[in-house]
């Protein structure tokens, strides 16, 4: 499990690096990280372009943006800022 955590950790160090940074997490809504993850859980599963094979790294996404909407919630009080 260790593992695990460490890609995840590494994959939501990625997403602050392309630009995903806590402005501009802070001003998504809960029902668009809703989308987002929805998004990312399907991508592999759905649609003419999914793989199963790529499943588990959406799931490692998955896990980085909920960790990404649990650090928002936290910082705004739950409240985003729209």
């Amino acid at each position: 499990m260790d593992e695990i955590f460490e890609e995840i950790k590494e994959e939501r160090e990625y997403q602050r690096t392309i630009g995903w940074n806590t402005s501009s997490d802070d001003k998504n809504t809960t029902l668009e990280w809703a989308g987002f993850i929805c998004n990312y859980a399907t991508r592999s599963i759905c649609g003419a372009t999914a793989h199963l094979a790529d499943f588990r790294t959406s799931m490692v996404k998955v896990a980085a943006l909920a960790i990404a909407a649990i650090e928002a919630y936290d910082r705004n009080n739950g409240v985003p800022k729209k």
